[in-house]
């Protein structure tokens, strides 16, 4: 009798030890378990995703230009599975992104209320709430470039400089208001900023009312034709006239040409250049992604460039990470998948290293990403566009691609 009950004893405990090993088991942190890939169908076969937020409850924001008039808001859960989608716009919102940067949206606190959302596409602007409900919708013919929101102002800028062989003329800086309506303009001759032609330029106004802060592309020499090199620029220029501070980057020679294809702020005040920079000995067939560091005062603090042995790579956007680091997206013709253009992504750290790159592959699909952010639970959530990818559409659809810390999905 003995003898079994400690047998029964045995038992127990072994039983219980079990239990507890299984019970402490680690499970799967939740970012492995939340990364996915989709793609999203639209009334119409033209349709790109430029920007994601995601909300308290886990779940994503997506805002699309769909077809050639509709902006489309989509709601998903943590998952990337649809809650709901509606049409903000059916009319007048004109896609812009093939040929310039995609539209922009973001976070807007105009009407004092933190839950509205701004979108521009050209001069086209939506204001709506989470719910989809459209709060205002404005047309402006001089809002052209992306506008940003400073001090309870709007900035905004234009200039005709991608006209080839057109004469130096003025560049125009527009301030806006709470409401969108034009408040005032401020202009400056192409001489303001030395020898050249300025080709673009986007306006930060982080100084704003009293600086300036813009860079672009120019021709730094009187010599202006299609042959000539481009260099990326960044300047500060006082609102009330003053001397003008700038800094160029020179790779000084006669085989690279850069352009500017985006900007981020740094928590420091300084801001970091996104350009695409091409061989011009190659036919323009080596193209890859630059960055440039500045700080507050337009010293470089480094800079890199992301050659590619394998293909090419067309940057698009940058943004600050939480990590200080960056994220760079667009899209990539890769060696070994024909003349099929890729989604790709470029994670750096604070130092300009590569992290990580990722590429949605595909035999037959096409597509890019527009827009890449981080999350809270150290993964990303990157937004663009996607043909072919593993589901033989032959549309282009929404993509959504959420990933892990390292770019997996």
């Amino acid at each position: 009798m003995g003898i079994s009950n400690n047998k029964n004893l045995c038992y127990l405990a072994l039983t219980f030890i079990v239990i507890q090993f299984l019970s402490c088991k680690k499970e799967p942190p939740s970012s492995n378990r939340d990364v996915f890939l989709k793609t999203y169908e639209t009334e119409d076969s033209n349709a790109i995703a430029f920007n994601v937020v995601q909300e308290n409850d886990g779940g994503f924001f997506l805002f699309s230009a769909v077809g050639s008039a509709s902006l489309v808001l989509t709601r998903t859960n943590k998952f990337g599975n649809i809650l709901w989608e509606k049409t903000i716009l059916q009319s007048n919102f004109q896609q812009y992104y093939l040929l310039s940067p995609a539209p922009w949206v973001f976070l807007s606190y105009n009407l004092g209320d933190p839950g509205h959302f701004v979108a521009q596409s050209g001069g086209d602007v939506a204001i709506f709430d989470t719910t989809g409900k459209l709060i205002n919708y404005l047309y402006n013919d001089f809002l052209n470039e992306p506008f940003i929101k400073e001090k309870g102002n709007y900035l905004s800028s234009y200039c005709d400089g991608l006209i080839f062989n057109a004469p130096h003329s003025d560049n125009y800086i527009y301030v806006y208001d709470q409401n969108l309506k034009l408040k005032e303009q401020d202009t400056f001759p192409d001489s303001k900023l030395g020898p050249g032609k300025v080709l673009q330029f986007f306006v930060n106004g982080t100084s704003y009312p009293d600086v300036y802060k813009i860079s672009g592309t120019k021709y730094p020499t009187s010599n202006i034709s299609t042959t000539a090199l481009m260099k990326i620029f960044a300047a500060k220029m006082p609102v009330r006239g003053g001397n003008v501070i700038q800094t160029i980057i020179d790779t000084n020679d006669h085989i690279h040409s850069d352009q500017f294809t985006w900007q981020a702020n740094t928590n420091d005040s300084g801001e970091i250049l996104l350009g695409q920079r091409t061989d011009i000995t190659s036919s323009n067939t080596i193209i890859y992604p630059i960055a440039i560091l500045l700080d507050k005062n337009l010293k470089v603090i480094w800079e890199k460039e992301y050659q590619l042995t394998t293909g090419t790579m067309f940057p698009g956007n940058i943004k600050l990470c939480n990590d200080g680091g960056f994220i760079i997206t667009g899209y990539i013709g890769k060696t070994g998948y024909g003349i099929n253009n890729l989604p790709y992504v470029l994670k750096i750290d604070k130092n300009g290293s590569k992290q990580w790159d990722k590429i949605i592959p595909s035999l037959t699909g096409t597509g890019s990403f527009v827009y890449g952010t981080d999350l809270n639970d150290g993964g990303y959530a990157l937004v663009g566009t996607s043909s072919q990818f593993g589901n033989a559409y032959n549309t282009n659809r929404i993509l959504f691609v959420k990933t892990d810390a390292n770019g997996n999905y």
